[in-house]
């Protein structure tokens, strides 16, 4: 019995993860780059005062090198977001934490292949219901040619009942900067308003084309809510649309890969999308202290 209890607790504790968290300072322009994206550098200050991405190239088929400018700023009640680090896992960044008025916010970078998770996440610290509005902004390096290629309700007019948008310099089907802008799920908290903008102007080096949302979120005192973007990455316009389609749908295998590191309870923070919860994988050493269960109790029992 003794056996038994050692073995549970050891599967117990080998299950969590425990990650030692490196300084990390901005700007930074590897951390994340992989074998389908060159995601460029994350700068402290991309121009009034936001901590962003500065370009992008994609590797794959029909990629291209200039696929924004400045993209995943964030603004709450009209302040910049802008750091100068965070702590890096391994897997996933998360920027310093500021206050703006007893709202604290920080953000979370993680990218798997052609996409970038952004994790947005504010606390009310006052003692009174809150309001907060939360701005994603984002500058395409179309340069005076962005095209809306596909909407998730497909009629190209990008409006608050869409769930993801896809731009790029072209509506032919290669040789593109393509871009899945992707802020929710069906069913879910949607935007108040969104843009085919940057809504910066210390955003872009030629024109103001991109991609922004304005959400409007309650806090109750204490309460802690996020958001959740994904940026896709490609060289084909059609496969620019087959990710956006694939990530916004939270029962497909790609939408459980980029979230498989977040807990239930941090998803349920999430307010714009029905985030399905996620299962850890088990850990060698969790599999291992199973099978040693499984093995003493069968010569328990034989």
């Amino acid at each position: 019995m003794k056996l038994i209890k050692l073995l549970i607790a050891v599967s117990m504790v080998a299950s969590t993860s425990f990650v030692q968290a490196t300084p990390i300072t901005l700007p930074n322009s590897s951390l994340f780059d992989n074998s389908d994206v060159n995601y460029g550098s994350l700068q402290s200050d991309c121009g009034g005062g936001f901590t962003c991405f500065l370009d992008a190239s994609s590797l794959g088929a029909g990629g291209g090198g200039d696929h924004f400018d400045d993209a995943m700023g964030v603004a709450l009640n009209g302040n910049a977001y802008g750091v100068g680090g965070g702590d890096w896992d391994g897997t996933s960044l998360k920027l310093d934490t500021i206050s703006f008025g007893g709202l604290d916010i920080f953000v979370e970078f993680m990218a798997l292949g052609p996409v970038m998770r952004q994790l947005v996440t504010v606390t009310n610290t006052n003692a009174n219901t809150e309001l907060a509005n939360l701005s994603w902004q984002n500058n395409t390096g179309n340069d005076g040619g962005q095209q809306t290629i596909a909407t998730s309700n497909g009629d190209l007019l990008a409006t608050t009942d869409d769930k993801w948008v896809v731009t790029a310099d072209s509506t032919t089907g290669t040789d593109n900067e393509v871009n899945s802008w992707i802020y929710g799920s069906n069913g879910a908290f949607s935007p108040t308003s969104v843009f085919l903008t940057d809504l910066s102007s210390s955003f872009g080096s030629s024109g103001d084309e991109g991609f922004s949302a304005l959400f409007d979120m309650e806090l109750l005192a204490g309460q802690t809510a996020s958001l959740m973007f994904f940026v896709g990455i490609e060289g084909i316009n059609q496969d620019g649309i087959n990710l956006a389609s694939n990530v916004s749908d939270t029962s497909s295998a790609m939408y459980r890969s980029l979230t498989s590191d977040l807990s239930v309870a941090k998803l349920s923070q999430v307010r714009n999308w029905n985030a399905a919860t996620s299962v850890p994988e088990p850990t060698t050493l969790a599999i291992f202290a199973l099978a040693l269960l499984g093995l003493r109790v069968r010569k328990i029992c034989a």
